[in-house]
């Protein structure tokens, strides 16, 4: 039996989705961008920013610098591909 494991990017793909899509203001706010900007990239790249200034909202407190860069590494070290993976869902869905 062959099994296969999700990339770090389609992981990180299905964990956003799975979130957004049972958050009814997250799903909302994420079909109004979808209806807003006029490409798919365009979507991508505002959700990344949206994520990545989440991110360095969010682990700010973390005091140990060391952990601090991990997390945000972590977090934000996926550049644009899974973003344009959630635009083109989010592009489909909205038509």
């Amino acid at each position: 039996m062959e099994t296969t494991t999700p990339t770090a990017r389609e992981q990180f793909v299905r964990d956003y989705l799975v979130v957004v899509e049972n958050d009814q203001s997250a799903y909302n706010t994420l079909t109004e961008w979808a209806e807003e900007f006029d490409s798919t990239y365009a979507l991508a790249v505002h959700i990344q920013n949206e994520w990545e200034t989440a991110v360095i909202e969010n682990t700010g407190d973390i005091q140990d610098e060391t952990m601090r860069n991990l997390m945000r590494q972590m977090l934000i070290g996926y550049g644009i591909d899974p973003f344009y993976d959630i635009a083109c869902q989010f592009r489909d869905e909205g038509n």
